[in-house]
């Protein structure tokens, strides 16, 4: 056509540089940069698998404290259902409530494919954290133009540090990528479904 060069649909043109990058590239970086974040955050729970002491029992978690609260939802609502709550740490008479549905959902899936709690709780946790990034991939792709803007952002995002608070204290887990996709399934969950809402009132 006139001597110009035709340009391949399935290439985003990286503007003053003239490198193509292909549709098919980009999905091969994005999926090394999600399995590269997912392989880092289950570090930790090998660790612990593999060098907690012999006199200790290591329960499949380093935050014992909320860890345990959200195993035992989860085993309630492999007994009882996905739908109604108990709460057994107290002796007062009440009715279940209808509430903290992730953590039953999440048990009476499990119970329904005869998954271990806490298999069922990290493959949440991983499925989460890789439907998270992705979203994130597909938000970026209206917003920048060029493919290596996209898979920086997805990297600085994917393994982000998070916020400190006022204090100098540790870093609020919900209040970055990393950590929220490493600690609790429900943490990557609640900002998928966020980034998911956004990315579908873009597109509209």
């Amino acid at each position: 056509n006139g001597g110009g060069r035709r340009r391949d649909s399935r290439t985003t043109i990286v503007e003053g540089t003239g490198v193509g990058m292909h549709r098919s590239q980009e999905r091969t970086w994005v999926g090394l940069i999600v399995v590269a974040v997912l392989l880092l955050a289950q570090v930790p729970y090998l660790l612990g698998s593999f060098r907690a002491p012999a006199d200790l029992l290591y329960i499949g978690h380093p935050y014992f404290n909320d860890s345990t609260v959200y195993l035992s939802d989860m085993l309630q609502g492999a007994q009882h259902g996905p739908w109604w709550f108990h709460n057994y740490a107290t002796t007062d008479a009440h009715a279940p409530v209808f509430t903290f549905h992730f953590y039953l959902i999440l048990g009476w899936l499990g119970g329904l494919l005869h998954l271990p709690r806490l298999t069922t709780f990290h493959l949440a946790r991983i499925a989460f954290g890789a439907a998270l990034l992705l979203a994130v991939w597909r938000l970026a792709r209206p917003c920048f133009r060029k493919s290596y803007e996209r898979l920086a952002l997805l990297v600085v995002l994917g393994f982000s540090c998070g916020v400190r608070m006022a204090d100098g204290q540790l870093p609020i887990s919900e209040a970055n990528t990393f950590q929220s996709i490493s600690i609790f399934p429900h943490f990557a969950a609640s900002i998928f479904f966020l980034v998911a809402y956004y990315g579908a009132f873009l597109s509209l």
